[in-house]
């Protein structure tokens, strides 16, 4: 994709991707530009970074599900028995996946 990314300076493109809550921090221009273009080609909406009610649904939202705020499941288990084993293998294949 060719867009005016490569053309602008390094904040520009960090606050591009801050207003859409993308994570900017220890990423070189290059990066950032790929960042910045997949974020414009998904249409990610910029929000106000004081907008904290906005931004928390953003962040809980899955596959266009939105999921509950963590404080107000009731029924969470201290027991850690019961989460499912996660192996190196399925932590590659996802991010193989998403990535």
């Amino acid at each position: 994709m060719d867009s005016d990314f490569k053309n602008k300076n390094v904040p520009e493109i960090k606050q591009f991707l801050k207003n859409r809550g993308v994570k900017t921090t220890g990423y070189k221009k290059s990066k950032l530009v790929e960042l910045a273009e997949e974020a414009e080609l998904q249409k990610i909406p910029a929000f106000e970074p004081d907008n904290y009610i906005f931004a928390n649904k953003i962040r809980r939202t899955v596959d266009g599900v939105e999921l509950p705020h963590p404080k107000t499941v009731i029924d969470w288990s201290d027991d850690l028995n019961t989460i499912p084993i996660i192996e190196a293998f399925d932590v590659n294949h996802y991010l193989k996946k998403h990535l």
